[in-house]
C-alpha cells in the first residue's frame, strides 16, 4: 500500500506533467501563429508582385501598340488608355499592399 509521501510525490509529478503539456501546447500554438503570419506576409508580397506584373504589361502595351501600328488616332488613344490603366493598377497595388502591412502590424 502506498504511503502518504508516495501519493504526494505522485500528485506533484502529475501536476508537473500537466504543466509541461500545457507549455508544449502553448509553444505549438505560438509556432503555428508565427507560421500563419509568415504565410500571410508572403501572400501579400505575391499579390503585390502580381499587381506590378499586370501594371508593367499594361504600360508596355500602351507604349508598344502605337509604335507597332502608327498613324491611327484610335490606336494612339488606346495606347494612352493602356498606359494610364497600368499606372492606376500600380498605384492600387502599392496602396493595397501598404494597407495589408498596416493591418498586419496592428494585429487582430
Amino acid at each position: 500500500m502506498p504511503t502518504p509521501d508516495d501519493l504526494a510525490s505522485r500528485r506533484t509529478d502529475l501536476a508537473d506533467e500537466r504543466t509541461s503539456l500545457a507549455n508544449e501546447r502553448t509553444a505549438l500554438a505560438n509556432e503555428r501563429t508565427a507560421l500563419a503570419t509568415e504565410r500571410t506576409r508572403l501572400a501579400s508580397e505575391r499579390t503585390l508582385l502580381a499587381y506590378a506584373r499586370t501594371a508593367l504589361a499594361l504600360i508596355a502595351g500602351g507604349v508598344t501598340l502605337p509604335k507597332l501600328l502608327p498613324g491611327s488616332p484610335g490606336i494612339a488613344a488606346l495606347g494612352v488608355v493602356l498606359f494610364s490603366l497600368g499606372l492606376v493598377v500600380a498605384v492600387l497595388g502599392v496602396v493595397r499592399f501598404a494597407a495589408l502591412v498596416r493591418r498586419r502590424r496592428r494585429g487582430p
